[in-house]
């Protein structure tokens, strides 16, 4: 049979076919007949049963959880709803992808399975006899159902290698998470040491001049260690001969010994010193060794030098510092983010509104004002410049000054302490943080307390006399004109160029053209000031030509960006702006408008609406608020404090005075450089302001307050935070203090416990002081008998029977003096406010105070004799102790306590004209001293109770002609009316009065080469003003005849002048 060559070729290839699936039906049938399956299917059959096992496995085990919130704002703490809403966030995303992958898991445990049942039907079970035709049957359908096989193989590799991936995505992500948790960790980090990191930098030159010193002391230790050695190694080699020499000489001498019968000799080793000839060979190497020993003693001598002006200069530098110089701007919140970055941009083409800030700082010169309204975020603005490091960088090419540009702030604050107010304090922060970055200049620019240090005798610092100038220095406090006149040196220096930026201008105290004045006269070609204020007028015609920038017509964006981002991270709200898309963008549209550029009133009204949102509000509830909400400040605070519960409004305004009466106190005290400063009232005052009463008082123990308690009183969402956001509608808060996990309890107790009360916004504290406000506030006490001087006398002595040991002295200075002073000055204002005595109370104070002061015993001042505590620890730079018999009835006179000291008097029984020292008339404090408590010019009612306590002292016999310090009290009193302007002058003579009659001195004296006489006085200072008071004062000074016959001689005027009246106007009447 003959085919076309198409048939052949089709019949060949089907019979090549053919052969090729028998031989491999065949090959497949010896594998399954000799080991019972096929090799491919045994190993496929192993990696499916894996598959399925993990899977199965990876199926029963939960997955992972997330590591911590990891968004920007994971460090600040979060409100119950917050975290329920994250939490539920995170659970619902951890249960999609454990739905997902479940999924997975099972679908590829079931084609496991299908692809198990499939190997399993192509192989002979062990155990079944294996017979040729049974492995052909096999090995015939293996072939033939291949491809459903392969296609189930590659369905199970395709699921294996989707949940691996599913894995790996699982493990990138979460180890995305932890290096951004990790990174945002550094961030806080950061922020907690670029103080740390600043300080270093700001003192950078006093540290180099400590390297440079330790390095010459390194050198020099071992420059002379390595003479050391070379002495040694001499000394032990000549000490080595020597000995082999004489080990030689004896083993000579035993050999000849042992010849001549004698026992076993020794020999005893020689130090070098006591070796004749060691002595004559190493003198060359004894003269090398004392020209080395003058050399270091003249390094020693430099090196004591070069420390001694390091700790000299670190004495000037602290004696400019002091404690609150960086606290205001410490309170300041950090900008929002996205906001302010506009400000290094500059304006767009077509605005005109403001001045560019960043040319300015690249190229300008003189003055930038940034103005702006109350609240409107210019604290904040100057704050992120400073911080930003775009300002140094803007500033290294300005104009081409040579050297790195310095940059020091001072932010002014009138609710702090006078020097956060005041030019003093201003040029003390100035002059410190440049001084800091060049010490060098130190000595030109204070030259006088240089020359002092250059004429020290020794200038060792371990010699007791330059710890004693050291501590001199630390102590001094330089007048306002030496300061000026050190500043005005200080900008002559070479020191590169300076850029100030100063903020808060109308929070200065005094008038506002000494600093306008300041400032032009600090401006030159290398010193150039960013200025910021409210737009008072003093400050508009001074500022009229500078750079400037009015904040409230920039911050739109800003206030938008805050409201949005604010909003959208509450769960409520973002729902809401999906329920309600037009609405509620509205709604943020219309606060941006009525904010008018007011930072602090969109803070504000933003809370209100996230009180709103956790209470379920509605978008037509949240409208309302907006509504209601008063677009001024002073409006809108009166507003909140009218939202307060009426069960809580008068504890809440009594808190209000009791934090204004504070800061008062404060005030005071800070004015007295032996004091510690107190910048305000803390938690734990308080704490203890609100709760404690007198009988309490009298029961607690002196022992410290346990951490728990501390906890609950000023903790984080402890009790007076909980008071504040009810009673005080949040216009008094406690800032969370920064907590390292790594802080002991009693260390983080006193962190929280030390905590300032501050304000809201310093808008709060000058709306409280308004004429309207303050009849608000005395709404308080028309119902209850409250002073706020009392619950704050409570709680300073509750500090000082459980709070002393975390009350930490500050540049050298203890707290307890200053906390006596503060008790007794609430003292006398409660016996001004309530007229009466809290006997009680001082007691315990006196009791409390004798118990903690122990006089150290390597002091030289302590007295060896056991006297009052008042003797011991009160004006110790005037006199030695024991001088002046203090005890706690001087102290009740020097702050004026005549009801106090009334009721003790009556109880002690005691002598008081028989006091050793000082008399108890001159405690009296005539002048306007802070000590009294008083305000500068002394009121009519802290002049009447110095008079009380003055009749109270006369009548107890005490002698007003008692000579101390080279003057009578009499005397004293006589100086003080002569030599200041004299108000409430009938009180003054009454006064007068008092000493005359009990036996003063009415001859003249002399005091600072004029002579006081009484008459003159009397009819110098208050004839005029007070006609009658005086005649009877002067009808005191005759003598009793004379006043005898003048006083006859009135009462014949007086019956003359009766008569006339009786009968010459009488008949005049009734004629007419």
């Amino acid at each position: 049979m003959v085919f076309d060559p198409l048939t052949a070729l089709s019949l060949a290839s089907n019979i090549i076919q053919l052969v090729d699936f028998t031989s491999r039906v065949v090959a497949k049938c010896r594998h399954i007949y000799a080991d019972g399956a096929l090799p491919e299917h045994y190993e496929l059959h192993i990696v499916t049963e894996d598959v399925k096992r993990t899977s199965t496995k990876l199926k029963q085990r939960p997955p992972p959880r997330w590591p911590l919130k990891l968004d920007k704002d994971y460090l600040k703490v979060e409100t119950d709803q917050e975290r329920k809403d994250r939490e539920e966030d995170v659970a619902w995303q951890e249960r999609e992808e454990e739905w997902a992958f479940n999924g997975l898991s099972s679908t590829c445990i079931k084609i496991a399975d299908e692809l198990l049942a499939r190997l399993s039907k192509h192989s002979v079970p062990d155990g079944i006899p294996r017979t040729k035709w049974k492995s052909f049957r096999e090995a015939l359908e293996t072939v033939w159902k291949k491809k459903d096989l392969d296609e189930l193989a590659a369905r199970l590799a395709e699921i294996r290698n989707q949940m691996a991936f599913h894995i790996l995505a699982k493990f990138k992500t979460m180890f995305d998470l932890s290096v951004l948790q990790q990174s945002y960790r550094f961030d806080w980090l950061d922020c907690q040491t670029q103080r740390m990191i600043q300080n270093l930098e700001d003192n950078q030159g006093i540290f180099s001049d400590e390297l440079r010193v330790q390095n010459s002391s390194i050198a020099n230790l071992f420059q002379e260690a390595r003479n050391h050695f070379t002495e040694q190694q001499t000394k032990t080699r000549n000490a080595i001969l020597k000995a082999i020499d004489k080990a030689s000489q004896s083993r000579r001498h035993n050999a000849a010994s042992n010849r001549q019968g004698f026992g076993v000799a020794s020999w005893e080793y020689q130090s070098p010193q006591d070796d004749d000839q060691y002595s004559l060979a190493d003198s060359d190497f004894g003269q090398d060794a004392d020209d080395q020993h003058e050399k270091s003693d003249q390094e020693v001598r430099e090196e004591q030098r070069m420390r001694s002006e390091a700790q000299f200069k670190q004495a000037i530098l602290q004696s400019l510092r002091f404690p609150s110089m960086s606290s205001r701007f410490l309170e300041i919140a950090p900008a929002h983010a996205k906001t302010f970055d506009w400000v290094f941009r500059g304006p767009r083409s077509e605005e005109s509104l403001w001045s560019n800030f960043g040319e300015w700082l690249r190229n300008g010169s003189g003055i930038y004002w940034i103005n702006g309204k109350a609240g409107s975020g210019k604290s904040t603005l100057m704050r992120y410049i400073c911080q930003d490091p775009r300002t140094l960088d803007f500033l290294s090419s300005w104009g081409g000054q040579p050297g790195k540009p310095t940059i020091v702030g001072f932010f002014f604050c009138n609710i702090g302490t006078p020097e956060q107010s005041s030019q003093l304090g201003l040029l003390r922060s100035l002059l410190h943080e440049i001084l800091s970055r060049k010490p060098e200049c130190i000595p030109s620019v204070f030259p006088e307390r240089w020359e002092v240090f250059e004429e020290m005798e020794t200038l060792d610092p371990e010699s007791s006399e330059f710890r004693d100038l050291i501590t001199e220095e630390k102590e001094f406090r330089e007048t306002m004109p030496k300061l000026m006149l050190a500043f005005q040196k200080l900008l002559r220096q070479e020191i590169g160029p300076v850029c100030l930026f100063i903020d808060g201008l109308d929070e200065y105290n005094g008038d506002p053209d000494d600093t306008i004045n300041l400032f032009k006269t600090i401006v030159s070609p290398k010193v150039k000031i960013c200025l910021s204020s409210r737009p008072w007028l003093p400050f508009q015609d001074a500022f009229k030509g500078c750079q400037q920038m009015k904040l409230e017509d920039l911050t739109r964006p800003d206030i938008q960006a805050y409201v949005d981002d604010t909003l959208s991270q509450n769960s409520r709200m973002k729902a809401m702006y999906l329920s309600e898309p037009v609405q509620l963008p509205k709604l943020v549209q219309e606060i941006v408008n009525k904010a008018a550029g007011v930072f602090l009133w969109v803070n504000l009204v933003v809370a209100s609406l996230l009180r709103g949102a956790s209470n379920h509000d509605h978008i037509s509830d949240l409208q309302r608020r907006v509504l209601e909400i008063p677009s001024e400040l002073e409006s809108l605070f009166t507003y909140m404090i009218r939202l307060i519960e009426p069960v809580y409004l008068e504890q809440g305004l009594q808190i209000f005075r009791i934090m204004l009466r504070s800061q008062e106190v404060s005030a005071l005290l800070d004015e007295e450089e032996d004091y510690l400063q107190v910048e305000g009232l803390c938690a734990i005052d308080l704490s203890f302001a609100l709760e404690m009463d007198t009988t309490r008082i009298l029961q607690t123990p002196v022992t410290a307050l346990n951490d728990e308690d501390v906890f609950r009183r000023a903790g984080p969402g402890g009790d007076v935070e909980c008071k504040l956001k009810v009673r005080c509608a949040g216009l008094l808060e406690i800032p969370t203090p920064c907590l390292e996990d790594t802080l002991p309890g009693s260390r983080m107790s006193r962190r929280i416990g030390n905590t300032k009360v501050r304000w809201l916004h310093r808008t709060v504290k000058d709306f409280l002081e308004t004429e309207g406000a303050q009849e608000l506030l005395l709404k308080s006490s028309r119902k209850s008998d409250f002073s706020p001087s009392l619950p704050l006398l409570r709680a300073s002595i509750m500090r000082l029977k459980t709070w002393l040991a975390n009350t930490p002295a500050e540049d050298g200075i203890h707290p307890l003096p200053g906390l006596v002073a503060r008790a007794m000055i609430l003292a006398h204002q409660v016996e001004c406010e309530l007229d009466r005595a809290e006997v009680e109370l001082l007691d315990e104070l006196d009791a409390t105070v004798r118990y903690h002061w122990q006089p150290d015993a390597g002091d030289e001042l302590s007295p060896t004799s056991t006297g009052h505590w008042a003797d011991d620890m009160l004006y110790r730079h005037l006199r030695m102790p024991g001088e002046w018999n203090d005890n706690f009835l001087t102290l009740a006179i020097q702050y004026d306590l005549p009801l106090y000291l009334s009721q003790k008097i009556r109880k002690m029984k005691v002598d008081l004209s028989a006091k050793p020292g000082r008399p108890y008339l001159d405690y009296i404090v005539w002048s306007d001293q802070v000590s009294t408590g008083a305000s500068k010019s002394i009121s009519a009612k802290s002049l009447g109770m110095k008079r009380d306590v003055l009749a109270l002292l006369l009548h107890q016999k005490c002698d007003p002609n008692q000579l101390f310090d080279g003057k009578t009290p009499w005397q004293k009193v006589q100086y003080k009316v002569c030599n200041h302007i004299v108000e409430l002058g009938s009180v003054w003579i009454e006064v007068m009065r008092l000493f005359i009659r009990h036996g003063a001195d009415l001859r003249a004296f002399d005091a600072d080469g004029d002579s006081y006489e009484v008459r003159k006085i009397v009819e110098t200072v208050f004839s005029h003003r007070f006609r009658d008071e005086s005649e009877k004062l002067l009808a005191l000074l005759l003598p009793p005849m004379s006043r005898s016959r003048t006083q006859s001689n009135r009462t014949s005027a007086s019956k003359a002048m009766t008569w006339f009246k009786k009968t010459v106007l009488f008949n005049r009447a009734s004629t007419i």
